[in-house]
């Protein structure tokens, strides 16, 4: 693992300061990576046994990207048998990013593991209403920037209802021309956007153009990212987590 590689995690798990990750930091040793996707990295550490309680899946912190161009997107730390298993940057910006954030460029918020089981009741309004799609960008995942701050991050596959035709598309296994109806929505302005109690992301636009992103068993299925750190991401089996600056929900 590179040394600026090694230090976005040690920085991120330093600052959440979540009890009982430290050892998640000495487990980085001698740590090898695997580039399986553009700034997605596979992390094998040494050792057979695990180093810590936590569960496979996303590290309970999220560290957000901003410079000063703006907010650029948020990196993801993975963990898999107690160590840590992966490292993503989910960028948004209009072009990949050239390097891994110095830890004065991330805003680390916590949340406790616990409260990504706990389905929110009802219908999350995600507060899109009447915000514009700016630009679509795909790379492994559709990432939409939209007006007043917003973005969203679809990394499973998804449907749209468009001009009365139902497309299915998968940022993960379709070929990019695929994706021309999702380009379409730049321009469109977003009359409701739910998260539902199973996880499941919906978007309605003034048009009338509707976008349906389900759960994964697996992996997270979607986030959006709004001003001032607001966070909501659809974690595995369809548990919403949230992230706000001042406070974790």
């Amino acid at each position: 693992m590179a040394a600026d590689e090694a230090n976005v995690v040690r920085s991120i798990i330093t600052a959440a300061d979540v009890p009982g990750s430290r050892a998640l930091i000495d487990s980085l040793g001698e740590a090898l990576v695997r580039r399986s996707a553009p700034w997605i990295l596979d992390v094998k550490t040494a050792g057979r046994t695990a180093v810590t309680g936590f569960p496979n899946g996303p590290f309970p912190a999220r560290a957000l990207v901003q410079d000063s161009a703006g907010y650029q997107g948020e990196i993801i730390v993975w963990l898999a048998d107690g160590r840590v298993s992966g490292l993503e940057y989910a960028w948004v910006s209009d072009d990949p990013p050239s390097r891994w954030p110095r830890s004065d460029e991330m805003e680390v918020l916590t949340t406790d593991p616990e409260s990504e089981r706990t389905p929110i009741a009802g219908a999350m309004d995600l507060g899109l209403n009447g915000t514009i799609v700016q630009s679509v960008l795909i790379e492994f995942t559709l990432r939409m920037q939209l007006s007043d701050a917003y973005f969203i991050v679809i990394e499973s596959p998804f449907r749209m209802e468009l001009h009365g035709e139902s497309i299915s598309l998968s940022p993960d296994t379709d070929v990019e021309e695929a994706f021309g109806p999702a380009r379409q929505l730049v321009g469109r302005t977003v009359n409701t956007a739910t998260a539902a109690t199973n996880g499941t992301l919906r978007i309605v636009f003034s048009d009338g153009t509707q976008l349906e992103v389900p759960p994964d068993e697996a992996y997270e299925a979607w986030s959006v990212c709004g001003p001032h750190g607001a966070l909501v991401v659809c974690t595995a089996r369809g548990r919403l987590a949230t992230w706000s600056r001042d406070a974790d929900s």
